[in-house]
């Protein structure tokens, strides 16, 4: 593995940063346009409820067309308390499922799983009330009428299906795709009874693409679901070097994008440009025909030295993209926008693509927050408005799109509410205290009651504060977290 490419591991050390005590909440930039404002008032989202939840990691977040929000992530022993439900793991890590709404009360709660080790990747929700949920695991996976068993000691991806209105296990798959392969992101169409899935392999992955062949040192793996789990199209893309795919997303008409990173030119529907050396890393954006899988348009970004990595892609229902992640060096989008260079480190990036731009996929803005350590966008959406959510960490401070401090030796999380069309920064948020905390997933939508809101969820150790709200706290050993704001 190579020194300089490899860069994003330093995100590892994160999760070593302790201390302790307290935790503010902070807001900038507000009041560009009223629309911003879900409530009166300033551009700020206002948390309205908040639940933390005792699981490992957070790793999936989304919310239905009924309104309420669904989770995932990993459940550990002894038994945990859900809203008043127990969950007991049967080993070491099992796969939570629930659903809260926006009160931040569960409706349901869930946990799959045998004495080895299942661990969700990302969830995502149908039209149709499909909760898929990604990830890996060793053992077998039995719950209702499915049964899944890994079919060797080194473990296999998973995809699953749950009822949104109880959380029964309708249907399962597994998937072997090599020792070290995953699925690393999952998302379903807002109109079309469809969920994409993608990450990469370390062999031919027959087991999810029948025709694969395998090349290099990872393949990008992506595939295309109906809501009954299935399969409409799998595709294993790569070539003689090191390709992954970490992102995905379905639009409304049922086309497929994903966003990666490569380190040596490969071919999609044609090649793309060289990374100007094996230790740097572009990034790679697709959009894949619903009905075939075949490559539509594409387009690669990166720097002379530096190496890149996407993280989360959005697209909304007038097929818009957003497409959030982690930088150094110097960053190109091209289009409207100009060159990202990173204040530190590593910075997070956010940036507003044209699918339907000549060439493809040419920015309409880019921006970047960061400071002098190690910063990072984790997750990007659409608000129902237009306008882009982001969410990541940073530690220390951050210029960019917003002025923010950290209490060092931590992260604290952010939030972030970006123009749709100028990218301009109408509200940024910060959660934390001295010690570690993260923003991980972001989604949004509309409640029972029509009125639109967003929920973040994410890792703390230490504190988080939420006004009038009782604030969040994770011990030593962490917890996790979901804030519903309006």
């Amino acid at each position: 593995m190579c020194s300089s490419c490899r860069w994003w591991l330093a995100s590892l050390i994160l999760g070593l940063f302790a201390g302790c005590s307290r935790s503010t909440t902070g807001g900038a930039r507000a009041g560009l346009s009223a629309r911003c404002d879900l409530d009166a008032g300033s551009c700020d989202p206002r948390p309205t409820a908040a639940v933390q939840l005792d699981l490992l990691n957070l790793r999936g977040v989304a919310v239905g067309k009924d309104g309420a929000a669904y989770v995932t992530g990993a459940l550990i022993p002894p038994t945990r308390s859900f809203d008043g439900t127990a969950l007991t793991s049967a080993g070491a890590l099992d796969v939570f499922v629930g659903r809260y709404w926006p009160t931040g009360h569960a409706a349901w709660v869930r946990r799959v799983g045998d004495l080895g080790i299942q661990d969700p990747t990302g969830l995502a929700v149908t039209r149709g009330g499909t909760v898929a949920v990604a990830g890996h695991f060793t053992g077998r996976i039995q719950a209702d009428s499915v049964s899944l068993t890994s079919p060797d000691s080194q473990g296999a991806d998973f995809l699953l299906g749950f009822a949104a209105s109880d959380g029964q296990l309708r249907w399962g798959h597994a998937f072997a795709d090599g020792a070290e392969g995953a699925l690393s992101s999952v998302a379903a169409s807002t109109d079309q009874d469809r969920i994409a899935v993608c990450g990469h392999a370390t062999q031919a992955a027959t087991g999810l693409v029948p025709e694969a062949t395998f090349q290099g040192d990872r393949d990008a793996i992506v595939a295309l679901f109906d809501g009954s789990g299935r399969r409409i199209w799998s595709r294993q893309l790569g070539g003689a070097g090191d390709e992954d795919c970490a992102a995905v997303a379905v639009d409304a008409s049922g086309d497929v994008y994903a966003a990666g990173a490569y380190n040596r030119a490969f071919t999609l529907a044609t090649p793309l440009p060289e990374t100007a050396g094996a230790d740097n890393e572009w990034i790679w954006v697709a959009k894949l025909d619903g009905r075939t899988g075949a490559v539509v348009s594409q387009a690669a970004f990166g720097g002379p030295t530096a190496a890149q990595r996407p993280t989360s892609l959005a697209v909304d229902r007038d097929g818009a993209v957003v497409l959030g992640g982690m930088m150094n060096g110097a960053l190109e989008f091209g289009g409207q926008s100009r060159p990202l260079v990173s204040a530190g480190y590593v910075d997070g990036f956010v940036a507003r693509l044209d699918a339907r731009a000549t060439p493809p996929f040419q920015a309409r803005w880019a921006v970047r927050l960061g400071g002098p350590s190690v910063d990072g966008t984790r997750s990007v959406a659409f608000d129902p408005f237009g306008d882009v959510i982001a969410a990541g960490f940073y530690s220390v401070r951050t210029t960019g799109a917003a002025a923010l401090s950290g209490e060092p030796p931590g992260t604290d999380a952010f939030l972030l509410v970006l123009d749709g069309t100028t990218g301009a920064t109408r509200s940024a948020l910060r959660f934390g205290d001295r010690d570690t905390q993260t923003a991980d997933r972001v989604a949004t939508g509309q409640g029972p009651d029509g009125r639109p809101y967003l929920v973040l969820g994410g890792e703390l150790t230490g504190t988080i504060e939420l006004g009038s709200l009782p604030a969040l706290r994770g011990g030593p050993a962490g917890a996790t977290y979901l804030i519903f704001a309006r």
